[in-house]
């Protein structure tokens, strides 16, 4: 058995824990960009099923008003909540019953970002934008879909609505997620989400929906008075209480800061911070001590890592990138 150093053992630690992120299709559902499957050219999208087609054909032009039933695995236990979502072509927003842990919290995806509005403090935060009802999964690997990694059968009814059921498999052949696809206009009205061992890992179905609806014009707009949270506020914040410098990545094309917290590694206090890049998520750690090493971690999928010292303190940059790529951003890291 090797036996890992301290330093050594938190920069590991640092890498698994971002290489998570990467590895959750949970994660790609939510949080991923989908502008990829614009890169392939028409006529190759006309192999794909038609049910699928109309998928993303009508991605933007849908309007309607329906609940959904949603379920998360959180440490191996499911957890189920209701969402009532409003949708207008591109624009989405989610809001929640009045006996929901998360009521009166508000979801908006317009102008391609996201709006995260929390009635507890009246503040806002801003992330980028997603699909909250076309699945980025199902658009991030197109040449997966042309490769016959996909099956459709009758699905039932969701929501009283016939369905057709479009599985997707990954290149072992395993099936990683279940469609259920209004074929007369591509809504998607289910899905669920599967790990390669075939543990499901989350999944949504509409319990009721109207493609005709009234929505009104002030639908995705956010309460008056509400506040932008500012996530500088909070990197200085979290850094005096864990006696670091308050140290980030500047605003830059193609890259944002969508949160921060603590996390302890390996007995050792660390401050995070989550970006948003062109190819994904970006994962930062800073560290109260000088580690050894020259930080360019193991390459997990495609996951690799890049590490500066800063006087005292340690900063791991951890991505779907180039080593060079995320020298380069480290190069950029300032003091707010």
């Amino acid at each position: 058995m090797i036996k890992l150093t301290r330093s050594s053992a938190i920069f590991f630690a640092c890498c698994a824990l971002a290489a998570l992120s990467y590895a959750s299709p949970l994660q790609q559902w939510k949080k991923r960009p989908m502008s990829r499957f614009g890169r392939v050219q028409p006529q190759r999208l006309q192999k794909l099923p038609i049910v699928l087609q109309k998928l993303i054909q009508n991605s933007n032009r849908l309007d309607y008003v329906g609940e959904r039933e949603v379920k998360v695995k959180v440490r191996a236990v499911f957890t189920t909540h209701i969402e009532d979502v409003t949708r207008q072509g591109s624009k989405t927003r989610i809001d929640f019953p009045s006996d929901s842990p998360f009521a009166g919290q508000i979801l908006l995806n317009v102008d391609g970002k996201r709006l995260h509005y929390f009635p507890k403090n009246g503040v806002i935060r801003i992330m980028p934008g997603f699909k909250d009802d076309i699945l980025t999964g199902l658009l991030r690997h197109p040449k997966a879909l042309l490769a016959n990694q996909v099956q459709v059968q009758n699905g039932g009814r969701v929501a009283g609505i016939p369905v057709d059921r479009v599985d997707l498999y990954d290149r072992q052949h395993r099936l990683r997620q279940e469609l259920w696809i209004d074929p007369r206009n591509g809504a998607l009205l289910g899905r669920a989400g599967f790990a390669p061992n075939g543990m499901a890992l989350a999944s949504f179905q509409f319990l009721s929906i109207n493609y005709h609806p009234h929505i009104a014009p002030n639908a995705f707009e956010l309460p008056k008075g509400a506040k932008v949270f500012n996530p500088n506020n909070r990197i200085i914040n979290l850094a005096k209480r864990l006696k670091l410098a308050p140290f980030r990545i500047p605003d830059q094309k193609g890259i944002q800061l969508l949160n921060c917290r603590k996390i302890v590694l390996k007995g050792q206090p660390v401050l995070m911070e989550i970006y948003n890049g062109p190819q994904g998520r970006i994962s930062y750690f800073e560290v109260n001590t000088v580690l050894s090493g020259t930080g360019n971690g193991p390459d997990e999928g495609g996951v690799h890592s890049a590490k500066r010292i800063m006087g005292q303190e340690t900063i791991f940059l951890v991505g779907r990138y180039p080593v060079k790529r995320l020298q380069d951003l480290l190069q950029t890291v300032r003091r707010i």
